[in-house]
């Protein structure tokens, strides 16, 4: 039996000037007939009502947001195993580069462990640097390695011009990109790292 999650995906959420974090719903179905909570159309419903939630109006109303102009969309796959860790790319240009990764399917805009910070990777004209979680401030240990990192840096350069030419129109000047990084067997049994792009979306441009 396989289990989907419907996740928020609209244009006022997990952006710089406006992260969203926990106003919208997600939730799961399952290939099968049961119970009605746990259908598709059920789940999908919900994602799209959550959108009009009096804390997320008013959220929305407060950062200057129209009402009007708000859509939600839904992005679907399956529960995942093995999560090695999940994270948030905001992309610029290939030297400026901001990514954002925290442990297991930890959620990085509104993590269950109050106050967590994430693991920040930062790539500027000026090289490399690296700040480790809190979850890790004594031990240092990575979340993102650096071959999880060059694997993600791969995608990106592949994923990132496309968008940005398919959305040619609207000169976008950055990308959000969400991703995990899933421990998989391959073909000879051996488990080994796959980086796995979920979903981009434009960002605001920098004000200056």
């Amino acid at each position: 039996m396989e289990e989907l999650r419907f996740r928020s995906s609209s244009n006022a959420e997990d952006n710089q000037d406006f992260s969203g974090a926990g106003l919208y719903e997600s939730h799961h179905a399952f290939y099968t007939y049961g119970n009605p909570t746990d259908t598709v159309s059920h789940s999908i419903r919900a994602v799209w009502a959550s959108v009009w939630k009096p804390e997320a109006y008013q959220a929305r109303k407060q950062a200057g947001i129209v009402q009007e102009t708000v859509r939600m969309g839904i992005l679907v796959y399956p529960i995942y195993r093995k999560e090695e860790s999940t994270g948030v790319v905001f992309y610029y240009s290939p030297d400026d580069i901001a990514i954002v990764a925290n442990a297991d399917n930890e959620n990085v805009q509104n993590p269950t462990i109050a106050g967590l910070a994430p693991e920040m990777h930062r790539i500027s004209e000026s090289g490399y640097a690296r700040t480790p979680s809190s979850r890790y401030a004594l031990s240092k240990k990575k979340i993102l390695s650096q071959k999880d990192r060059q694997q993600l840096m791969s995608l990106l350069e592949g994923v990132v011009p496309k968008f940005q030419a398919l959305y040619a129109d609207q000169q976008v000047a950055g990308v959000d990109v969400e991703f995990k990084v899933l421990e998989l067997p391959d073909p000879t049994g051996k488990e080994r790292d796959v980086v796995m792009l979920k979903q981009i979306r434009p960002l605001a441009p920098r004000s200056n």
